[in-house]
């Protein structure tokens, strides 16, 4: 009965927990979209960006994503860093710390300002992480392991049934 309660348990840790950790997306400008004459500083000045979070830049060509470093943002001066010119960009953020985004198309940056700081935190540290489900060998005979590892999910003793004889049942379809 104990293993029964544990299948129903993991099972529900399994679809319901990664939902609570899971990364955003933050699509940039919101229905603006990456377009100049949007004040990307306070569209993101609410939001809390962290690492495995994604930037969405949705825009009509022509019109870049360009990251840079401090300086260059400063001047929206498109040298180094990644540029990114889809239409349809997503940027996953893999570590924490400033970012800085500009468009490197014609004058966007330094006319129209078109550009944006955000700043990248660690991934909320009140939220524990998930421990790993105990793997389907854990704990049990060589046998069990092998016939767990065929797709049994449930384990029974049969009624008539003493000392070692088991009664299986697969993803409900009995034998």
């Amino acid at each position: 009965m104990a293993y029964i309660h544990f299948i129903a348990f993991a099972t529900v840790a399994v679809i319901i927990l990664p939902t609570i950790t899971m990364a955003a997306d933050y699509i940039v400008g919101d229905g603006k979209g990456w377009n100049a004459g949007v004040d990307y500083q306070a569209w993101a000045t609410d939001k809390v960006f962290r690492v495995g979070d994604r930037l969405v830049f949705d825009y009509k060509l022509p019109n870049s994503v360009h990251s840079v470093k401090e300086d260059d943002f400063n001047k929206c001066l498109a040298s180094g860093g990644e540029v990114w010119i889809s239409g349809h960009d997503i940027i996953t953020l893999k570590t924490p710390g400033k970012r800085w985004y500009i468009s490197s198309t014609g004058k966007r940056c330094l006319v129209l300002g078109q550009k944006m700081v955000i700043d990248v935190v660690d991934s909320d540290p009140s939220i524990p992480p998930v421990a790993p489900t105990p793997g389907p060998g854990t704990g049990r005979s060589k046998r069990d392991r092998r016939l767990f590892s065929k797709g049994a999910i449930y384990k029974a003793k049969s009624s008539e049934a003493k000392g070692r004889k088991l009664k299986w049942f697969r993803r409900g379809v009995q034998p």
